[in-house]
């Protein structure tokens, strides 16, 4: 039951003060006085959650056609409210607390959305599909590359909806039906992106909560009697075998997971869209021109070699043909000049 104050302000006008603050929240620092707006936005958020539990606007008996337009935007409650909660958590000495309630609430908005039959048809209908999410990295990625382009398809219907609703005329009677209509499809389509934003979150978060739950153990001194363990059947192996044990992988792995617990948040956003595989350094059109490129360069020096080989040959016929006319040359003279010739002293005398 809401409390006198916040039946006297109005659902309305707290639930837009509340968005307002969210709205500003992506900019705010880390600074005291803009915290204290964030946990105030938290406050009227959950003073709207109390209103519209007073109010009954939304039953498990109903569908989406029993919610009236103006009713739709206050189903985005917990979503806010998870959203700014995961953001203040980041500034708690003991976050995993708040974090575990943001996902819990990112849990509630998409179950409430489930109920309604509202999610986006990129998301499971049932819960039990939701829960069994596949383990191959490439279907994985396939969804979100799948969610990806739906939003961006959403948000530019979003935005013509927008523009078409602030362009109309506002006359009476089939433009009033038809302004109804554009209203409620603009508030479903703001529930379709926050569906898929909560979704992308809700994911994020589990896997923060996992790096802490683990960093926790570590902390603990959980992991020692397994690590000891491990390196008593290592020796053993040693012993067996006669090679020193393979440590080192395990020390290469626990100090990664070391660093990324420094910093968790920036470890699970950098891995989100890091591929299963790895990626080629070029592309095929780039690999087909090197390829043709070496090619022409063989070409070009298999016709230089035959070209070098025909000019050798020319001017080897040359040689012969200059060498054959000298000799033939030299056979003539002979012939005009007998052995002797020219030698007086082998002249008969007179």
């Amino acid at each position: 039951m809401g409390t006198a104050k916040e039946v006297g302000e109005g659902l309305p006008v707290i639930f837009s003060r509340a968005i307002e603050v969210h709205d500003r929240a992506a900019t705010l620092g880390k600074s005291q006085p803009e915290q204290d707006i964030i946990n105030k936005a938290l406050a009227d958020l959950q003073s709207c959650e109390r209103l519209v539990r007073s109010l009954s606007l939304f039953s498990p008996n109903e569908d989406k056609d029993d919610v009236a337009t103006a009713d739709l935007k206050y189903l985005q409650i917990p979503s806010l409210q998870a959203e700014l909660m995961a953001g203040v958590a980041g500034q708690s000495s003991n976050p995993e607390p708040m974090l575990q309630h943001a996902h819990h609430l990112y849990g509630r908005f998409l179950a409430s959305l489930r109920q309604y039959a509202l999610l986006p048809s990129s998301m499971p209908s049932s819960e039990d599909s939701a829960e069994s999410r596949p383990l191959d990295a490439g279907t994985q990625r396939a969804q979100k590359i799948a969610r990806f382009k739906q939003e961006r398809a959403m948000r530019a219907r979003l935005e013509s909806l927008r523009s078409s609703v602030r362009a109309s005329p506002g006359e009476e009677g089939a433009e009033d039906m038809e302004e109804g209509e554009h209203d409620r499809e603009l508030a479903i389509l703001e529930l379709h992106l926050a569906a898929l934003h909560a979704a992308a979150q809700q994911s994020l978060l589990a896997q923060e909560l996992e790096l802490l739950a683990h960093k926790a153990k570590v902390e603990e001194g959980g992991t020692n009697h397994v690590q000891d363990s491990r390196q008593s059947a290592a020796s053993r192996e040693a012993e067996t075998t006669g090679e020193p044990p393979l440590d080192q992988q395990l020390r290469q792995q626990l100090q990664l997971a070391a660093a990324a617990l420094q910093n968790p948040r920036a470890a699970v956003q950098e891995g989100v869209f890091h591929p299963s595989h790895q990626l080629p350094t070029i592309s095929i059109e780039q690999q087909g021109l090197i390829e043709m490129g070496v090619l022409q360069q063989q070409e070009a020096a298999a016709q230089a070699a035959q070209q070098h080989q025909a000019s050798q040959v020319h001017a080897g016929s040359d040689d012969e043909d200059a060498g054959l006319e000298r000799q033939r040359a030299w056979d003539d003279w002979k012939d005009e000049h007998p052995t002797g010739y020219g030698n007086s002293k082998l002249r008969p005398t007179a």
